[in-house]
């Protein structure tokens, strides 16, 4: 290809193709998804994505499963709240800076009487029909 120098010169050369922003071809960042290849867009409200996501599809639920590392052998040293269902006990927590997880007990296949902890967790050995969720998002 014939190519023109700032001189006015003309020479032979390779034309390169044109890349406007070669940082933005990355993973996005958490919090977002790839919505062209050029471009990330934030995650809807109430909705959270790990890096790397590359679709909608990729946002959660901000108090759903994702948001929540669930253990059955730990346990929290303190609660702080009064007793609230499962859904309403993540909801809660989620609005609550304080919050480091939920720990709630079970029957029947389910949680029932759930808490609020902002304290340390614990392992223990025999807790049974116990479930503790700590809020990882």
């Amino acid at each position: 290809a014939v190519v023109s120098t700032q001189s006015g010169h003309y020479g032979r050369g390779a034309i390169s193709a044109f890349k406007p922003c070669l940082s933005k071809e990355g993973p996005c960042p958490a919090n977002q998804y790839k919505s062209s290849p050029l471009e990330c867009a934030n995650c809807p409200k109430l909705r959270v994505s790990k890096p790397g996501s590359t679709s909608l599809n990729d946002c959660h639920l901000l108090h759903g499963e994702y948001c929540w590392d669930a253990h059955n052998k730990i346990r929290p040293t303190t609660i702080y709240s009064e007793e609230m269902n499962h859904d309403d006990a993540k909801m809660m927590c989620f609005l609550s800076a304080q919050c480091k997880g939920v720990a709630c007990a079970w029957k029947g296949g389910k949680a029932e009487k759930c808490f609020l902890t902002d304290a340390r967790f614990v392992y223990s050995f025999n807790q049974q029909n116990t479930m503790t969720y700590i809020k990882v998002c």
